[in-house]
C-alpha cells in the first residue's frame, strides 16, 4: 500500500492506514484478555474455550458465552494438553528391537523401550535407535539396562588383567583363627584385612614374584576363612611406589556413589571446564567419570605413562575421608596397600 507519492500524501489513504493499525492493536489487546484456558478466535472476534487434552478443535464457539465444538482424538492419535489445535498427533510406533512399555491413549503418546539385549542410543533430541549390547566374556558378569549399553564387571574372585580380560584368582585358603598369630585383641574386619595383607607381603612364598590383587576376609563366629588372590600388581621387596592409573580409576568408580562423584573431582581440583568437556565428549556417565579422574591422574604423574604415585593415592584417601566416604578410602588402602 503506497500512502504517499514523491511530494504529497493522500488523506484518505492515511486514514485507512491508521484504522488498520487500530484494528490490529484491538485484536492484540483482546487476545491478552482471554483466560489461560481460552484462546482468541480470529474468525469470530472473541475468546473461546480451549479443548481438553485428548480432544481437538472442530469449530470455534459462536459467542463468548457458548462452548467450542471439540472432537475426541481417533485411535492411535493423541493430544496431551488443553489446546485449540485442529488435528491430533499420531502416536509413535515401536520399531524393530523395541517393545511397548505403555500404550497410546487419547492424552498420551505410546512409550517404547528397547528389547532385552539392546540399549538406547540417541540420534537427536527427538529420535533414537536400539542397538545390540556388547557381550560379556568369560569370568565377567552383566549389568544391563534398556537405556544404556551392557557393562561388564569381573565376577567374584576374578580380576581384570593387563589385557582387560577377567582371570580367576589363584587363592590360598586356610581355616581357623590360628592362621592369624600376628594379631591379638579385638579389631574390626577392615583392620584385620589390612594387617593380614601386610603380613602376607612379608612372607617368602613360591612363586617369589607375588602378583597381589586383593584380600577378602570372611569372619563367621569364631572361624576365619581367608582368600588371598593374585592379580596384576607385582610385589618386589615390599609395596609398590607407583600404580596403574587405569586400574585405579576403574577400581575407584565402584566405590564412589554417583551422587557424590562431581563433589569428589571438584575437591581434587578438576576444573569445571574439564568436567563439562568430559560430559560433552563421552556418551555414557561411566566414561565421563573415567575421563574426569583421568584428568586428575594425568596432572600428577609427570612424564610417566599411565602411572599413579603413592602420594596421589594417599591424597585420594584423604579427600574421601574428608567427604565422609570412609568405605571408599578403606577399600583403596586395603587393595593398594596404602597403610
Amino acid at each position: 500500500l503506497l500512502l504517499c507519492n514523491s511530494t504529497t500524501c493522500h488523506p484518505l489513504n492515511l486514514t485507512l492506514f491508521l484504522f488498520c493499525l487500530l484494528l490490529l492493536s484491538h485484536d492484540k489487546l483482546a487476545e491478552e484478555d482471554c483466560e489461560e484456558d481460552e484462546y482468541w478466535s480470529t474468525t469470530k472476534g472473541h475468546c473461546c474455550n480451549k479443548c481438553h487434552g485428548g480432544f481437538r478443535l472442530e469449530q470455534d464457539c459462536e459467542s463468548s458465552n457458548r462452548k467450542s465444538i471439540c472432537k475426541p482424538c481417533l485411535n492411535d492419535y493423541y493430544i496431551e494438553n488443553s489446546n485449540n489445535a485442529p488435528n491430533c498427533f499420531r502416536c509413535r510406533s515401536c520399531k524393530s528391537n523395541e517393545r511397548e512399555l505403555s500404550p497410546c491413549t487419547r492424552k498420551k503418546n505410546r512409550q517404547c523401550v528397547c528389547n532385552e539385549g539392546f540399549f538406547k542410543q540417541s540420534i537427536s533430541n527427538l529420535t533414537w535407535q536400539c542397538l545390540k549390547c556388547t557381550s560379556c566374556g568369560d569370568g565377567e558378569q552383566e549389568r544391563i539396562s534398556w537405556s544404556t549399553n551392557r557393562e561388564c564387571d569381573c565376577k567374584e574372585k576374578f580380576y581384570r588383567n593387563s589385557n582387560k580380560i577377567c582371570e580367576e584368582c589363584q587363592c590360598l585358603k586356610a581355616e581357623s583363627s590360628s592362621v592369624f598369630p600376628w594379631i591379638s585383641g579385638n579389631i574390626t574386619m577392615s583392620q584385620l584385612a589390612r594387617l593380614t595383607t601386610v603380613h602376607i607381603l612379608s612372607l617368602s612364598l613360591s612363586p617369589s614374584d607375588w602378583q597381589l590383587a586383593f584380600v577378602v576376609v570372611v569372619i563367621a563366629f569364631t572361624s576365619v576363612v581367608s582368600y588371598v588372590c593374585f592379580g596384576t600388581l607385582t610385589m618386589r621387596g615390599g609395596p609398590l611406589s607407583a600404580f596403574s592409573a587405569c586400574h585405579f580409576i576403574y577400581f575407584l568408580l565402584q566405590h564412589v556413589p554417583a551422587s557424590r562423584f562431581k563433589e569428589l573431582v571438584r575437591c581434587l581440583g578438576v576444573s569445571e571446564r574439564d568436567i563439562e568437556w568430559a560430559e560433552r565428549d563421552n556418551h555414557t556417565c561411566k566414561e565421563a567419570q573415567f575421563q574426569m579422574l583421568k584428568v586428575w591422574c594425568d596432572s600428577g604423574r609427570g612424564d610417566e605413562v599411565d602411572t599413579l604415585s603413592r602420594a596421589r593415592l594417599q591424597k585420594m584417601t584423604e579427600t574421601l575421608r574428608a567427604m565422609g566416604l570412609m568405605a571408599g578410602a578403606e577399600a583403596i588402602e586395603a587393595n593398594f596397600q596404602i597403610l
